[in-house]
């Protein structure tokens, strides 16, 4: 559980991170702030890869991955009353771009979670 803890701590930390514009200053929260998703996950093959392993599962626990229709993912920092709290990137749209564009937390009711 102290793993969960510290992967959840570091999720919480990335609250804010601008999505860049390009490969450069990814490490930087606020540096070469853009909206062409240069933020890391790919749901499509992190999806496909926990699949064929069969570890797709509908009830998610805190730490888990998380897929919302195939298209988009996130890291389940609680689950309560029926919602899933997550962390996730591309949430906020700043800049008007569909997609968003900064790391940020949401609640969801419908989600494929990946264990």
């Amino acid at each position: 559980m102290e793993n969960v803890k510290e992967l959840l701590a570091l999720a919480e930390s990335q609250q804010g991170y601008q999505e860049k514009s390009g490969d450069k200053y990814l490490d930087d929260f606020d540096a070469d702030a853009g909206y062409k998703n240069y933020q890391g996950y790919n749901c499509f093959a992190t999806y496909r890869a926990f699949e064929k392993t069969e570890k797709i599962s509908k009830e998610p626990k805190a730490g888990a991955l998380i897929v919302f229709n195939h298209f988009h993912i996130g890291r389940v920092i609680d689950v309560r009353e029926g919602k899933v709290y997550t962390n996730e990137g591309n949430t906020s749209a700043l800049y008007g771009d569909r997609n968003g564009g900064t790391v940020r937390e949401s609640c969801h009711t419908s989600f494929f979670a990946i264990k």
